[in-house]
């Protein structure tokens, strides 16, 4: 494509066609490795049929393809990540599948910034693994920043963020921190208040 530096209403001149601007225009592939593609949809067909140390040799296999193509410059690396994460888990390997969760993260906020979808659920990702191995603090870290970028992207009334402050309220009540439970909750019942959500207010009062 060209730029013709010209007026619309000015005819054309030879000295018009020698001044014309080229407009260079490039794309990042979507899939920069397919072979890393093959081997997670691999991994995850294994994973379904239940053969975890298959499904972890093709995730692992994803991982080493999208690393050595891309230097790690790529956001289908979140894909390779969080395949093997979910596969780590499963084989019972928390601290490897922390480890990756956070390299993904970082990946997230690297290749697709900080106020991302990819970002966000890194966040609850690791989260959730945190929770699961007692690590509560850190675990509030992250749906602090969570809630943080749900609101960055979707404004202060996003639903999504109740089922945040239902997290929160349930990990400070983990680490005794019952005032900012409460607060949690007070601030959960604001928010089905204004969007009457008869449902999740009963959530709520279980808890």
């Amino acid at each position: 494509s060209f730029i013709l530096v010209t007026s619309f209403f000015t005819p054309v001149e030879p000295v018009d066609i020698l001044e014309l601007v080229p407009i260079i225009r490039s794309c990042e592939a979507d899939c920069p490795c397919p072979e890393s593609r093959d081997a997670i949809a691999t991994s995850r067909q294994l994973y379904q049929q239940g053969n975890v140390e298959g499904a972890l040799d093709a995730a692992q296999e994803s991982l080493q393809w999208i690393q050595q193509v891309t230097n790690g410059a790529h956001k289908e690396m979140i894909n390779a990540y969080e395949t093997l994460v979910t596969v780590l888990l499963t084989a019972q390997d928390a601290s490897t599948a922390l480890s990756l969760c956070a390299r993904s993260l970082f990946t997230a906020v690297q290749m697709t910034g900080f106020d991302s979808f990819e970002t966000l659920q890194s966040h609850l990702h690791l989260q959730a693994i945190l929770s699961e191995v007692g690590e509560y603090h850190l675990a509030i870290k992250h749906l602090m920043a969570a809630r943080y970028i749900t609101m960055l992207m979707g404004g202060e009334r996003h639903p999504q963020i109740v089922n945040i402050l239902q997290r929160l309220g349930g990990l400070f009540k983990k680490t005794l921190n019952f005032d900012e439970a409460i607060a949690c909750y007070e601030d959960i019942h604001k928010r089905l208040a204004f969007g009457g959500d008869q449902i999740n207010h009963a959530v709520v009062l279980d808890s």
